[in-house]
């Protein structure tokens, strides 16, 4: 039976309707998990060099940690190391390579290198848009510049190869914790509340072991995990424990960050990996210090929950994932790597999800800027700038 032409012509409307819908999300879709990065910078034009064989004489050793940071909203600083030894870190010459981009265009605004003892180094962004940088056995207070307006040496371990430092920044960029100790008991375990804005120390934290020392700080607050159970305290007091999520309490508690003064993004797992790439079934909560979970986030079959980013004004935070590939067989020495990071992009106020997206390859280096408008990635030898939906 023929159809009728008023009904076929309003069915062949309908369905071209359907298929343009159908694409329209299909491309929203693909726009959310695939955004273009706004501009690349190749740091190979400021002294990363590859190493390709043993005989090269220069060659990059790989980036600091962290890596990457925002300075206010304008500029992007990153970081990396190169030497010239063939097996490192035991001997030879280590130069840290600071770069400053702008963050609109990835154009260089500044360049400055160091001269290392060893190949420890680091970088942070301080609350007056001027950054901190980790030389050794001292920190560096830079201006906009790269010109150093403050310095600040940090505790000596009779034997340096036994120190063990911890830095841990405030989610305002206002706080910098460093705590210290050293693996023979030498040194006692302290931790010095630093002002990040004159480098300056505010209080020094005594502890009765590097255990105690916290993992994540607010400007006030500090927290940290204990096998199943989350402790939180005011900086420098005793920790209490919070009762820990009662999806969590049977789980490993593997991660915690601070997202502001009244949030905690807390990442338990099903069993405590035995490698980095072990796959595990893990949950990241966010809750409030008490206990009161705000938001639950469940990581795929594939997915390792890797860090927390928040924007120094309060408003964002994103959740960084990596995604892994390859097979598993530790008989074999085989185990899942590293082949994307994955981006979920929320709003502090209602937990809302923003945006999420993957970069392919997996990044080494995420950091926000400070109103939360973009994010920076460290991707192979690049450095890649997103905009976020505002």
């Amino acid at each position: 039976m023929d159809m009728p032409r008023t009904v076929w012509k309003s069915t062949a409307i309908n369905l071209l309707m359907f298929a343009t819908l159908h694409l329209s999300l299909g491309l929203a879709a693909a726009e959310k998990h695939h955004p273009t990065p706004i501009w690349r910078f190749h740091l190979k034009e400021v002294g990363y060099e590859k190493r390709e064989n043993d005989t090269a004489k220069i060659y990059t050793i790989g980036y600091v940690k962290p890596n990457l940071t925002f300075l206010g909203d304008d500029a992007v600083v990153a970081g990396f190391v190169t030497g010239s030894t063939k097996q490192p870190p035991l001997t030879g010459t280590w130069v840290l390579h600071l770069v400053m981009l702008d963050s609109r265009n990835g154009r260089v605004r500044g360049q400055r290198t160091f001269p290392l003892e060893g190949h420890e180094s680091g970088i942070f962004a301080s609350s007056g848009g001027n950054l901190i940088v980790w030389l050794g056995p001292s920190l560096l207070l830079l201006n906009r510049e790269f010109e150093t307006i403050a310095q600040l040496q940090l505790p000596k371990s009779s034997n340096p190869a036994w120190r063990f430092l911890r830095f841990v920044i405030s989610a305002t960029r206002q706080t910098l914790f460093v705590a210290s100790t050293d693996t023979a008991n030498k040194l006692e375990p302290t931790g010095d509340v630093i002002d990040t804005g004159a480098l300056e120390r505010k209080r020094l934290c005594k502890y009765s072991r590097q255990e105690d020392f916290p993992e994540t700080i607010t400007d006030s607050q500090a927290a940290r995990i204990n096998g199943k159970t989350m402790l939180v305290s005011r900086l420098c007091d005793e920790s209490h424990p919070v009762t820990p999520p009662k999806q969590c309490a049977a789980l490993w508690a593997g991660s915690i960050h601070f997202v502001n003064d009244d949030l905690l993004a807390v990442t338990c797992s099903d069993v405590v990996p035995k490698t980095p790439f072990t796959r595990v079934s893990s949950t990241t909560f966010l809750l409030k210090p008490s206990g009161t979970v705000l938001m639950a986030r469940n990581a795929g079959k594939k997915e390792r929950a890797e860090s927390v980013l928040m924007s120094p004004d309060g408003h964002r935070f994103a959740l960084v994932s990596s995604l892994l590939g390859g097979v598993e067989i530790p008989a074999f020495d085989m185990y899942y790597h590293d082949v994307r990071s994955r981006v979920a992009v929320y709003d502090t106020g209602n937990t809302a999800e923003r945006l999420v997206f993957q970069i392919e390859p997996h990044a080494s280096g995420i950091a926000m800027a400070g109103d939360g408008s973009m994010l920076a990635a460290t991707v192979g030898e690049e450095i890649q700038a997103f905009v976020l939906p505002k």
